[in-house]
């Protein structure tokens, strides 16, 4: 989190715009099985006291693993490694392409796969959390607060106030298919 780049981007928010010392790492809970795990953990998941879990499934949604299954697929991949070719295509797929991919970011900069790369189209003035947040709430109306706190929102002047951020050319298309 403290480079910025954790996949919860709530949790990643959050941290960023109050800071490390706001924040407490403790376990709450220990258990000695896994169907007692499952069932604490999905208990948390449905509180609103925990509201950072970006899954609501203790399972992950897929079946329970074992000790004995998670060694065998430990295994099966031991001293494997790809080759440099495929290292190489792998860094240079398109977004498209991976699973992570969900719709495209317009900015008044261009459109982008990813907030990440909207970042970076926007010429770092705005980072990839600030680029999500305002696609989440694209008719939410820029505040003097929010106006207050951004360099990018200052460079247009009082005038934005107001004005939601669709206003100012943010906007977001899901990909087919996507949620």
């Amino acid at each position: 989190m403290r480079k910025g780049l954790h996949k919860n981007w709530k949790l990643q928010s959050d941290f960023n715009q109050h800071g490390q010392d706001s924040f407490t790492f403790e376990i709450i809970e220990t258990v000695d099985s896994h169907d007692k795990r499952v069932s604490i953990e999905q208990t948390f998941i449905d509180s609103p006291e925990f509201g950072y879990n970006m899954v609501r499934n203790a399972n992950g949604g897929g079946p329970p693993v074992t000790e004995a299954t998670r060694k065998a697929m430990g295994d099966a991949h031991k001293g494997k490694r790809h080759t440099p070719e495929t290292i190489e295509k792998i860094k240079n797929r398109p977004v498209e392409e991976t699973g992570g991919f969900i719709g495209y970011y317009h900015t008044p900069a261009g459109v982008f796969p990813s907030s990440y790369a909207a970042e970076e189209g926007m010429g770092e003035i705005l980072n990839f959390t600030t680029v999500r947040r305002w696609y989440q709430n694209p008719d939410k109306v820029i505040s003097k607060q929010s106006y207050g706190k951004s360099a990018y929102l200052k460079s247009f002047g009082e005038g934005v106030i107001g004005k939601t951020y669709r206003d100012l050319g943010f906007s977001f298309v899901a990909a087919t298919g996507s949620v």
